[in-house]
């Protein structure tokens, strides 16, 4: 990026005095004071608990100290509650997998996964999981039943990287919540140099802003955590490390250090999943400003440390994928258009120079790999393709958009070679892990995109193509979410997984619309109701999800409202999250688009929560004129 575009972008974001009261007025008039949390707290809690807030507050101390105590507390006892392993989650609604999935043709219903959830080769089991190369645990419980296994966490004192005041065991369960969750689809920088500087107190590859940064989105990742999706609330421990990361950015910013390139990524994905898309994308320019001022893209400046060489390798590439999947999600133009001179290493040969993951499970007795370095080699390589076809489509200087049905053929060509060329753990019949699933379910949505403009296509050859090429993307993302659901259940922290969750409840909710009397409404039903509520699920680790949700919702008749009310946690979620803080929101994402083709300026999220906000205040207008008059 200029010198020129930088200089616009800062001038985008300065306000007059009076904007600056405005807006610091709604935030404080949208927050609660220490004092009205500790009377919620008196008002909801058990009598034993109740008392104990009452003898902390009649001791005099101080209101937010009090407060949080107990929410660490809180936080804390969760971490000594016994991990869920229950054998499997159920769908709402429908217990089965729908009819329209189960056909030759889906390699997805192949997989071990899903041959371990049926228990229909429970003879075989012990064999086929030695064979995939995965203990048997992995196919047996849920991912978050199992722990990070990092020797480097436990030598961390994370105290000594923060101002905010939480107990060094708390901080160190929100990294390892950060690394389980947080870390492996979105990739910031590499793990082991991080942990390793951070445990011996050194500076080249960690720093005060980047464990700020990791710790507040690593507050979100973490289950124990209650209210994570309240980016708005100061008592928050999430609120206050971003925050702190944030003063610190201003303190670094200029500065060529790695360490801030990764920090300006993560807050990135904090303001993303907070709905604020629009303020977290500065600090990804920021940043790719930072990398070509350090030549760390083109790969034309060597250094003499062979450590911090890889160091630089691997944020290139980190930064090139992060952009990649955001500016493709955003329906737009790549800022970085040509991938990093750098190569990437096998990772069967050179795991080290990615770092490596590794879990435990309860009871079992070996650590187990989720292949971390494959993993990342394989996001790259479809990043770059991604990165062709975000060019192809999304250039802003031609409208309408543009792409043929050879261009969309051509790609998916590429894509599929991609597929072919996968690595075992992360073949389709392999994959167990939700960021392995999340791969293949960015594959799936990448090949929807493509597929679904072609599909009225005026030549009767090439509308078959494309209705075909379409149907088994759709068939297969959804199942994808299916096998990701019955696995793991959707309540852990995942980056990407409110896409394709809105990308199937917003196309079935249409396909409903447009055919309500279709012989399979029932199996269209359960798929939304299990849309409807992984954006619940999510939307208790990040706001972003409850927002959405509220759309589908809207959008929803009265045939399916009725539906979601049977499900419990779905009932009352309008009273749970009040609406108030909606009109915080500012982003470009577009939820419910399908096709590269589409225009996404009047579906960006801004624009339907201005929409929303107004139809909702003239709906209120109305009906106290009725009562006046």
């Amino acid at each position: 990026m200029t010198d020129k575009s930088f200089s616009v972008m800062g001038n985008a974001h300065r306000e007059t005095d009076a904007q600056a009261l405005k807006r610091k007025y709604a935030e404080l008039s949208g927050r609660k004071s220490a004092q009205e949390e500790l009377y919620d707290m008196l008002q909801n809690r058990t009598g034993v608990e109740a008392q104990e807030v009452l003898a902390r507050i009649r001791s005099g101390r101080d209101p937010q100290s009090i407060l949080r105590q107990i929410q660490e507390g809180d936080v804390l006892l969760q971490m000594a509650l016994v991990p869920e392993t229950r054998y499997r989650y159920e769908f709402p609604f429908i217990k089965e997998m729908p009819a329209f999935l189960q056909h030759a043709g889906n390699t997805y219903l192949n997989s071990l996964v899903y041959e371990w959830t049926r228990q229909e080769v429970f003879q075989n089991h012990r064999l086929i999981a030695a064979g995939s190369g995965q203990p048997e645990a992995a196919y047996l419980k849920p991912y978050h039943a199992a722990e990070l296994v990092d020797i480097n966490i436990e030598s961390t004192k994370p105290s000594d990287w923060t101002r905010v005041p939480a107990s060094d065991e708390l901080m160190r369960r929100l990294l390892a919540a950060y690394f389980m969750y947080g870390y492996q689809w979105f990739v910031c920088f590499q793990k082991d140099y991080f942990l390793e500087d951070m445990a011996a107190n050194r500076r080249r590859f960690c720093s005060p802003i980047l464990v700020n940064a990791v710790l507040a989105v690593g507050y979100c990742c973490y289950r124990g955590a209650t209210r994570r999706y309240e980016h708005w609330n100061p008592h928050s421990l999430g609120y206050q490390f971003l925050a702190e990361a944030k003063r610190l950015w201003e303190l670094e910013i200029g500065k060529n250090k790695l360490t801030t390139i990764h920090a300006g990524l993560l807050i990135t994905l904090a303001h993303n999943m907070s709905g604020l898309d629009k303020v977290g994308w500065s600090y990804t320019l920021q940043a790719i400003t930072l990398a070509h001022d350090m030549r760390i893209l083109d790969g034309s400046k060597k250094v003499k440390s062979n450590k911090e060489q890889r160091a630089r390798d691997f944020t290139a590439w980190a930064l090139f994928n992060s952009q990649c999947l955001h500016c493709y999600v955003m329906f737009d133009e790549p800022v970085l258009k040509t991938p990093p001179n750098v190569e990437l290493p096998d990772p069967s040969v050179d795991p080290d120079w990615y770092g490596q993951i590794w879990i435990k499970y309860p009871l079992s007795p070996t650590p187990v790999s989720i292949h971390f370095g494959h993993l990342f080699k394989a996001c790259a390589d479809i990043r770059v393709i991604m990165k062709d076809i975000s060019i192809q489509c999304f250039d802003k200087s031609v409208s309408p958009r543009k792409i043929t049905l050879e261009q969309a053929l051509e790609f998916h060509k590429r894509l599929k070679t991609w597929e072919e060329n996968l690595p075992g753990p992360l073949t389709p019949e392999r994959i167990v892990f939700p960021s392995h699933f999340m791969l293949h379910m960015n594959y799936q949505t990448i090949l929807v995109n493509l597929h679904e403009p072609f599909r009225s296509s005026e030549s009767p050859g090439q509308d078959s193509i494309a209705a075909i090429l379409a149907t088994e993307a759709n068939v297969r993302l959804e199942t994808l979410l299916r096998l990701y659901f019955l696995r793991h259940g959707f309540e852990s922290f995942d980056p990407f997984l409110i896409l394709p969750l809105n990308v199937l409840g917003f196309s079935t909710m249409n396909n409903i619309n447009a055919n309500p009397a279709a012989s399979d409404i029932d199996g269209r039903r359960s798929t939304l109701l299990l849309a409807a509520k992984g954006m619940y699920d999510q939307g208790q680790c990040h706001y972003i999800g409850f927002v959405t949700l509220r759309f589908l919702k809207n959008s929803m008749r009265y045939e399916e409202m009725q539906l979601l009310g049977q499900i419990t946690v779905l009932r009352d979620v309008d009273k749970e999250v009040p609406e108030r803080h909606m009109h915080e929101v500012r982003a470009r994402w577009a939820p419910s688009i399908l096709r590269v083709t589409d225009d996404p300026e009047a579906q960006r999220l801004s624009s339907l929560v201005s929409q929303y906000m107004n139809l909702h205040l003239d709906t209120e207008s109305d009906a106290s004129s009725e009562i006046s008059s």
